[in-house]
């Protein structure tokens, strides 16, 4: 059972292995900002395991680093694992599988990463959705232009909620939805 203090704040640390994703800055840098915003202590760290006991969670941001969760179990850490589509990536699940004792959580981004993460064998763990985790947290507003007349939007399609009611939202502008699959992705 992943139990949280707080009734003060939380001590929270976001890591991951790939600093200049803009994922990174969604699912990791963002969310850190934003709990200290609220009080809480959240930093972002490629290299955690000197400042572990500083804090009292870790948020692994895509990649599951064995080394570091394995470290932050010793550390007495709640571990918590936002895997996204690394749910797919056949090398970070063989990994992850292999120490899912010491993994207390996982974020998923949708039922289907869920039920994906039971099928895969996480049984144990808490699953929380919190949705897709591009979710401007630093509430910037993009000024809209006359001139747009396509918006599209790039990843697993489930994931965005309410499809027909943005479709239908955007055509009363004469803009038009185009939504590509996460094949797409080219990194």
């Amino acid at each position: 059972n992943l139990q949280i203090k707080t009734n003060n704040t939380m001590n929270v640390l976001f890591t991951n292995l790939m600093p200049k994703r803009i994922s990174t800055k969604c699912t990791a840098i963002q969310p850190a900002e934003y709990l200290n915003k609220l009080g809480h202590k959240a930093t972002y760290s490629t290299n955690p395991i000197p400042i572990l006991n500083n804090f009292e969670v870790i948020v692994f941001s895509k990649w599951c680093d064995v080394q570091t969760l394995l470290a932050s179990k010793k550390a007495n850490l709640k571990t918590i694992w936002f895997a996204d589509e690394n749910l797919f990536s056949k090398e970070q699940v063989e990994e992850a599988l292999k120490h899912k004792d010491s993994l207390d959580g996982i974020i998923s981004n949708h039922e289907v990463f869920t039920q994906k993460c039971r099928d895969l064998g996480f049984d144990k763990q808490l699953i929380r959705i919190v949705p897709h985790h591009h979710c401007n947290f630093n509430n910037e507003n993009v000024p809209f232009r006359e001139s747009v007349s396509k918006v599209g939007y790039l990843g697993v399609d489930f994931q965005l909620h309410n499809t027909q009611e943005i479709k239908d939202f955007l055509k009363s502008y004469n803009v038009e939805l185009t939504l590509k699959g996460q094949e797409s992705c080219k990194y």
